[in-house]
């Protein structure tokens, strides 16, 4: 039976043997379409549900009891992941962001975390994200960076995760270390060790040392402090009759003075260290 063979019904309209006979002709010979009872359409195709503007799930009070299953539990969304690994990560969550221009350094993906405050429902409480620092192709290197929630400042990458393995600390604005923490003003910024010459023997931070005179050695930083006041330096001599002190200071440079126990300046082989707010 051809569709445009197809009969209308009207209402009120007495069916007949013929037209029931038509009707299943006419099943029996087109392919059936399925209409899903979820209140998404079939895209092409029909194998994916789109536009769905809500989808919930029943609590199964279980973990999903197979791989690929996806099942509420509580208030968890568990995804199963079974295969015959024994000592391996498995991969059970890939998020994928994809920019149909062309990418740039810092492009990335993020997961963000929401909670209901006083005032907010939801609000923006912290994000989790993989940038690429740099998209050149063959040499391209990645950071993860850790964004929490900092006031009126909003969400703020304050500590991330460099491609080298490092942590790198952004304080903004700067704050006192809350207790028993890892703190950007609690790690050690620059050191050194410095010969009688003056030379640098080994350091950290650290662009050059000068002769400025007799126990007199100016330190210039490789990174600026952001200012003068900003950083605090020690420093010890390999004699135990030494006193060594610092003046001059300023954001990018720093002057060791070296005295014996008489106040008489000379010169000695010394270390130091120096933290701020780098």
């Amino acid at each position: 039976m051809a569709l445009s063979a197809l009969k209308t019904f009207v209402a009120g309209e007495v069916l007949t043997a013929s037209d029931l006979n038509a009707m299943n002709t006419h099943i029996l010979t087109n392919p059936m379409i399925l209409i899903s009872p979820l209140t998404g359409n079939l895209a092409a195709g029909g194998n994916d549900i789109i536009d769905i503007d809500e989808l919930q799930l029943s609590d199964a009070a279980a973990n999903p009891t197979a791989s690929g299953r996806l099942r509420r539990n509580g208030n968890a969304l568990v995804w199963a992941v079974e295969d015959a690994r024994t000592a391996t990560v498995a991969t059970a969550l890939v998020l994928q962001s994809v920019a149909t221009a062309a990418p740039a350094d810092n492009i990335g993906a993020g997961l963000r975390l929401r909670a209901e405050s006083s005032t907010d429902n939801p609000l923006q409480l912290a994000e989790i994200a993989g940038r690429l620092d740099s998209v050149t192709a063959g040499a391209e290197t990645s950071s993860l960076a850790f964004t929490t929630l900092f006031g009126a400042s909003g969400l703020t990458t304050h500590t991330t995760v460099t491609a080298d393995g490092g942590l790198a600390f952004n304080i903004s604005p700067a704050g006192s270390p809350p207790a028993n923490s890892l703190h950007v003003r609690a790690i050690v910024d620059v050191w050194g060790t410095v010969s009688i010459t003056p030379t640098l023997e080994d350091s950290f931070n650290i662009t050059s040392v000068a002769d400025a005179g007799v126990g007199l050695v100016t330190i210039t930083f490789n990174t600026d402090f952001p200012d003068a006041t900003n950083y605090a330096m020690v420093a010890s001599g390999d004699q135990a009759a030494v006193a060594i002190g610092f003046d001059t200071f300023a954001a990018g440079s720093v002057r060791v003075m070296i005295r014996d126990l008489s106040d008489v300046a000379g010169d000695q082989r010394f270390r130091f260290i120096g933290i701020g707010a780098q």
